[in-house]
């Protein structure tokens, strides 16, 4: 009975290998910036920085996008000032809603979010 529990338990290690492999190679990075929206300018140095992660990151893959479409807009913008050719970016708007206001009186960053994944 011994020798058999052992070999189930290696069996099952041996299987599940290939399978952790698979994995940690077909998870995509999420990027996410938030759109600064106090001034005229609504992303931030390092929201700029963040895009040029992204970009590095990508390795020519296609971009998606996803936000409100007003944001995603902003980000795919930066993304082609920063070279990224708009043929290669997918923006996958969200369905937008007035900003709420949290109770310090700032709008939720979680309404200013915008995600580059690919």
């Amino acid at each position: 009975m011994r020798k058999l529990s052992i070999a189930i338990v290696l069996g099952s290690v041996l299987a599940a290998a290939p399978i952790s492999a698979a994995m940690s190679q077909s998870s995509n990075p999420e990027y996410t910036v938030f759109i600064d929206r106090s001034g005229n300018k609504p992303l931030t140095a390092g929201a700029k920085d963040t895009v040029r992660k992204a970009i590095t990151a990508s390795k020519s893959r296609t971009i998606q996008i996803q936000g409100r479409a007003d944001y995603a807009d902003v980000v795919k913008n930066e993304l082609v000032l920063q070279g990224v050719s708009p043929d290669r970016i997918n923006v996958h708007p969200v369905v937008s809603k007035p900003l709420q206001k949290v109770g310090d009186g700032m709008s939720d960053p979680t309404d200013r979010k915008v995600v580059i994944s690919f």
